[in-house]
């Protein structure tokens, strides 16, 4: 990390003379500059270029006409003039360390996570924001919600503008509907009446086409994914740590009793054949298109996970429904919330301009700057339709990968409460917001550490945090596979403390306690 340093030079704010807009800017009441003659010429504003960092190119459209038209408008908002640069897809850490250990210029740099920003206030890479923020954004500190904030806060330092999560809860099981209905089965609750739909949606036919290929459960990422979404019924935090009563430690989810219990059954429906044989080797594009083909029953993952294939499948199952499915067995039984949080949109030291960020940023926490920068202009980019919908302008109406304009400045994530969350008029906008609605009336808790942002660059046991995880994901693709039985896996524990799961226990146990004292 130290090789940030290098080249990294402190922030000067410079003072912008205040000065009236050049002839034709929009910019309210004209104000003579101090000293100077009604008929002396009055010299123009110069916009302060910035730079910023995205990581892929999905919302790249190589500079074209409607991009520039949105750069010149927030240009003319602002005093900014933005210069948005891309990173080809898995290589955005490499560039971003590139661009600050060099002589690029790089002055914001959006949707990092809030430990990457630990990493980079902590190598002097980028500033905290609380003097800047007091002075020049209103909008931040009024629209973005007050429980987002502690989480952009380390040391008593604001290092980053927060970004809202779309949805707290959005983990869980996503079962097909349809298909209960196609067989006669009311909606599971228990853990047995779940294996009996598991059962039934493997060997009873339930897309009707008379051959038994259908999968009981599936899932939407890797084995994480069936973890997180079975694990509340199960675990007393789910997949979050739990703290112990008697040590005072926080102790992983796979050192407890009910980890085991879990473990088991997945065992076992992998062997009667209910889970798709293929999740530990599976991709994403692979998942995808099983589900499409009609062969899934219940989804592991998000809310949202089940979209994108539901979109292709309702062309030839139009009842296919997909909705979150709650259980009750020995765990809290309740959707785990994520934080408000999950990344930082941060303003790096070499920033001449830091000011000028901030005015940027402050602008896009408004309705009309937020919805410019993701959409585009009202008109020029896209139009609303009667019951409030966005339709592009343009070769497709809906595809915002087809739109002439489409988030290129969008550089923070606010939930405004009077704009639709998903306006596109699309199925999966529309399915979108009717699976959140039915997430958020689910019973959810709030992890123990919810809002603690751990610092494991400081822990003594940082340098083992990888090899720990890859032995432990190797061991349990193990034993879901039945190559190492579930009665050795308090064994396979006992080597992860000794590898440097025993000292991890005791760095996070302090970072918690620590968190939790302030």
């Amino acid at each position: 990390m130290n090789h940030w340093r290098k080249g990294l030079t402190l922030a000067l704010a410079l003072a912008v003379t205040a000065t009236t807009a050049a002839c034709g800017a929009k910019t309210g009441t004209d104000v003579q500059p101090s000293g100077t003659a009604a008929s002396d010429p009055v010299k123009p504003v110069v916009p302060v270029k910035q730079v910023q960092l995205k990581n892929g190119t999905t919302y790249s459209r190589n500079d074209s006409a409607q991009e520039k038209r949105m750069h010149d408008l927030i240009q003319e908002k602002t005093g900014v003039d933005m210069d948005v640069q891309f990173s080809a897809a898995g290589q955005f850490d490499n560039k971003m360390n590139l661009m600050l250990s060099s002589g690029d210029q790089l002055d914001v740099i959006p949707f990092v996570s809030p430990e990457k920003a630990i990493d980079l206030y902590k190598n002097d890479a980028i500033v905290s924001l609380d003097e800047l923020i007091e002075k020049y954004g209103a909008n931040l500190k009024k629209n973005i919600d007050p429980q987002a904030w502690p989480r952009a806060t380390f040391q008593g330092k604001i290092i980053g503008i927060p970004n809202e999560t779309a949805i707290t809860t959005p983990t869980t099981l996503m079962i097909r509907t349809d298909w209960l209905k196609a067989l006669n089965l009311p909606m599971p609750v228990t853990i047995a009446e779940f294996e009996n739909v598991l059962e039934a949606f493997k060997n009873k036919d339930p897309d009707k086409n008379g051959v038994n290929d259908t999968y009981a459960l599936s899932i939407r990422g890797d084995f994480s994914s069936l973890e997180k979404a079975l694990a509340p019924f199960f675990l007393p935090q789910g997949m979050n740590p739990t703290l112990d009563e008697k040590t005072g430690l926080l102790m992983p989810p796979e050192l407890l009793s009910g980890y085991k219990d879990m473990m088991t059954k997945l065992v076992e429906w992998n062997k009667l054949g209910y889970i798709w044989p293929d999740v530990l080797l599976s991709n994403s594009a692979k998942q995808i298109e099983l589900m499409t083909q009609n062969k899934v029953g219940v989804l592991a993952g998000t809310f949202s996970g089940t979209l994108d294939s539901e979109e292709i499948l309702v062309k030839t199952v139009p009842e296919v429904m997909y909705e979150p499915l709650l259980l009750k067995g020995n765990g809290i039984n309740k959707i785990p919330k994520i934080p408000v949080t999950l990344s930082l949109t941060v303003v790096t030291k070499r920033n001449k301009n830091p000011e000028a960020a901030v005015k940027f940023l402050d602008y896009l926490a408004t309705p009309e700057g937020y919805t410019a920068a993701l959409y585009g202009l009202e008109g020029e980019n896209y139009t609303k339709t009667s019951d409030g919908y966005f339709e592009f302008l343009g070769e497709d109406k809906v595809d915002h990968k087809k739109a002439p304009y489409y988030g290129k400045f969008y550089t923070i994530t606010i939930n405004f409460k009077n704009l639709l969350q998903w306006p596109l008029k699309t199925f999966s906008n529309r399915r979108m917001a009717e699976n959140k609605a039915k997430m958020e009336k689910l019973p959810s808790f709030d992890p123990i550490d919810i809002n603690v942002v751990y610092d494991k660059t400081k822990w003594k046991s940082y340098t083992k945090q990888n090899d720990m995880a890859t032995y432990l994901l190797q061991e349990k693709n193990k034993v879901f596979s039945g190559e190492v039985p579930v009665s050795d896996w308090d064994k396979v524990m006992a080597k992860w403390k000794q590898i440097g799961g025993e000292q991890s226990i005791e760095d996070q146990t302090a970072d918690y306690k620590a968190a939790k004292a302030k």
